[in-house]
């Protein structure tokens, strides 16, 4: 069982927009300017930054996603890459020091929801994923081998997570809607889709699955039963 932490932040700003690539940047900023050295040993660090101590790239799903809406800032940490967040938020509240693009930040109410995640299911379930990017947009794919590419995004978010699926799993793709605007990333265009899914794994809503999940993309959400 994981245990997965949707912390949802109301803010005050003058800005018009944030991203949520510029968010990540300043929380990873901060903590590593912030935080002391001891503090930084005592935690799990690398969550944060899908890097070792020695600044070596992971290659492993993202522990950490970040999201922005209109006055409002989103972080899903996985199992324990929530003590980094509960010590940003206790340091922002106390000192109210938090800045994005050099303009300050004042968190106003913070709301936690605490999920307890079991993959196993009895029954398939529905599912639909916001914004899925399988590819970017100068390297298009088959969206024939749909249910191959999203069975690999899953396998990868189990296998990191170190889960064993005891059944043997399905996914059938039901639709799926290629969207207008691309997404940009990491100074990358991406094209998005939004596609409902049947599956008998149990995926954790509020997580992404597929390309830059840790801005906020991919994100999956239950269908209720007809």
């Amino acid at each position: 069982m994981i245990n997965i932490n949707q912390f949802k932040i109301e803010i005050v700003t003058r800005q018009n927009a944030i991203t949520s690539e510029q968010f990540r940047g300043a929380f990873i900023s901060y903590i590593r300017e912030q935080f002391t050295p001891d503090e930084q040993n005592k935690l799990p660090m690398d969550l944060a930054f899908n890097k070792d101590k020695n600044a070596k790239l992971l290659n492993r799903y993202a522990f950490m996603q970040y999201a922005t809406r209109k006055n409002t800032l989103e972080i899903v940490s996985i199992k324990n890459s929530d003590k980094i967040v509960e010590l940003w938020l206790e340091k922002v509240l106390k000192n109210q020091n938090f800045s994005i693009n050099g303009k300050s930040v004042k968190l106003t109410d913070i709301q936690r929801k605490t999920n307890y995640w079991q993959p196993q299911l009895s029954k398939p379930q529905l599912y639909k994923i916001e914004n899925w990017i399988p590819f970017r947009s100068d390297n298009l794919g088959d969206e024939t081998k749909f249910d191959r590419i999203i069975w690999g995004n899953i396998h990868r978010l189990l296998t990191d997570l170190e889960i064993e699926f005891d059944e043997k799993p399905f996914i059938h793709i039901l639709e799926y809607k290629r969207n207008k605007r691309m997404i940009k990333g990491y100074d990358i265009k991406w094209i998005s889709y939004q596609l409902i899914l049947s599956t008998n794994i149990n995926l954790p809503e509020n997580l992404g699955i597929g390309h830059i999940v840790s801005l906020g993309n991919g994100k999956i959400k239950k269908l209720k039963l007809l």
